[in-house]
């Protein structure tokens, strides 16, 4: 067993504006892949897309105790 903890991978620094630019590319990735018939790549673009949603939604939320 490892000595160092588990660590997440950061998600990388964009606005909130290019995160749900690139949760609409991979909309359209996965729908792509759904009319092609690759469910499974379409199953990981849409995972894909609302993940990069919610950092969106997340980075749009004021900050607590802020103005």
């Amino acid at each position: 067993m490892s000595d160092s903890p588990f660590m997440l991978p950061q998600p990388p620094r964009v606005s909130a504006e290019e995160a749900r630019d690139t949760a609409r590319a991979w909309k359209g990735m996965a729908d792509h892949l759904t009319a092609i018939r690759d469910t499974a790549g379409a199953r990981h673009a849409m995972q894909e897309s609302q993940r990069w949603l919610a950092y969106a939604i997340a980075l749009g939320q004021p900050k607590q105790g802020g103005p």
